[in-house]
This record gives C-alpha cells, structure tokens and sequence, in this order.
C-alpha cells in the first residue's frame, strides 16, 4: 500500500510539472520552463526523485532476502540524489528569484 501512494504521490508531481505551462482551460500557453510551487515543490527540487527513492527503498525492505536487489536499490538512490541536485543546481543559474530556502531533496535540512 505504501508503494502505491507513493506512486500516486509522484503522479501527482508529474500533473503539478504538466499544468505549469497551461490555462485553466488546460491549453497550453508558453513552452517557456517556470518555477513550481505546488505540492512539495514548496519544499525541495526533487519530489519526483525523493518518490523514486521511497519506492525502492520500500521495495528493498520487502525483497530483504534478495541480496542483489539491494543493489539497484543503492544505483537508484545514487543516480536520483545526482538528478536532484543537478535539477536545483539548474534552477539557481536558471531563475534569479528562485526561493532560497528550498532545499534539494529532504525538506528543511538538504
């Protein structure tokens, strides 16, 4: 159960990303990149990431007997806090006003 909230969770960053750039008839009016502030958005860079990285850890502590999984489980943590910290690094040079105090990828500490 929690693997599938956690998949709703990142749906729902995914349709927050998705309504940027469209009306409230949901045209798309600008292709320009803008800054999201919905959702933990509010928060850090990387919810999609944070997600991703909930859903494996999750399913190491399920697959606990399968030694190797927790392999790609380390590759997948590795690669998204990369991917999150690129994506707030971008966000900084990309956007003066970008909030400071939002954080990359664990709200409040980093």
């Amino acid at each position: 159960l929690i693997c599938l909230w956690l998949s709703y969770m990142q749906l729902k960053i995914n349709f927050i990303l998705a309504r940027i750039r469209k009306n409230l008839h949901g045209d798309v009016v600008s292709y320009e990149y803008k800054i999201p502030s919905d959702g933990l958005f509010k928060y850090i860079a990387g919810p999609l990431q944070l997600f991703e990285i909930l859903i494996y850890l999750m399913l190491s502590i399920i697959l606990w007997q399968a030694s190797t999984y927790h392999y790609v489980t380390i590759w997948v943590i590795l690669n998204q806090v990369e991917c999150a910290f690129l994506s707030h690094r971008w966000y900084c040079k990309t956007f003066k006003n970008y909030p400071k105090e939002r954080k990359i990828l664990i709200p409040y500490i980093w």
